[in-house]
Parts: C-alpha cells; sequence; structure tokens
C-alpha cells in the first residue's frame, strides 16, 4: 500500500503513516526496509500488519530509494563506469530528471557501496 509519513520520533524509533486508505498505521524503525528513519511527508510504500495494539506498518521502503536505485542501475546498465556514475547523476538533476531528494538517496546509496568495496 502507499502511504506519506505523518510523523516520526527518530529519539523514540516509531511514528505514523497514513494509509492511501485514509487510516493511520503505526510504524516502528524495525519495520523499515532501507533505513531507520523517515521524515514527515515522506512517500512510502509498506504492508499492513497487525501487533498487540492494532494495525501497523511493515516491510516500509521509502519511495525516493526506490528511485535512487534504479536510476543507479539504469546509469550502470549504460556501461558507465562506477567513479562517473555520481557525476551522471548530478547532470542529470541539473537538467530536472532527478528530483533533489532522490539525488540525496543516491550520493547515499553510492557511498554505502564505496565503504562495501
Amino acid at each position: 500500500m502507499r502511504g506519506e509519513v505523518k510523523f516520526f520520533l527518530q529519539d523514540k524509533s516509531y511514528g505514523y503513516i497514513t494509509g492511501e486508505d485514509g487510516r493511520d498505521y503505526f510504524v516502528h524503525a524495525n519495520h523499515i526496509l532501507d533505513s531507520g528513519s523517515l521524515n514527515q511527508g515522506e512517500a512510502v510504500l509498506f504492508d499492513e500488519g497487525r501487533n498487540n495494539k492494532g494495525v501497523c506498518a511493515v516491510n516500509i521502503l521509502r519511495t525516493q530509494r526506490i528511485m535512487a536505485v534504479r536510476k543507479i542501475s539504469e546509469a550502470k546498465k549504460r556501461g558507465i563506469k562506477d567513479e562517473e556514475v555520481l557525476d551522471h547523476l548530478i547532470k542529470q538533476a541539473e537538467e530536472g530528471s532527478i528530483k533533489a531528494g532522490v539525488l540525496n538517496i543516491c550520493i547515499e546509496i553510492l557511498k554505502e557501496e564505496a565503504v562495501e568495496a
């Protein structure tokens, strides 16, 4: 299901997501698949789950992260060398084909990949 982060208290690791059905879903950081944090107003995808207090959001993905992974993958499939991917993505952002939020997540991902290498 699609939803939007209503609020997320980073110091307490929980918050609420408003689903496309209009319901509010409790969210805990343990159920965020790509990061332990969310930002108010951020678009997400999630599955409905249940806990001892009712409905909750599980398997949560930030949609901008999905787009960032796709943009990096597309660049690499086009034969752009790893060390040139960031420059390519910055150029796309300057041209308006990538939003700033997606570019920032691309940078995070590329940094993670560099550390792992």
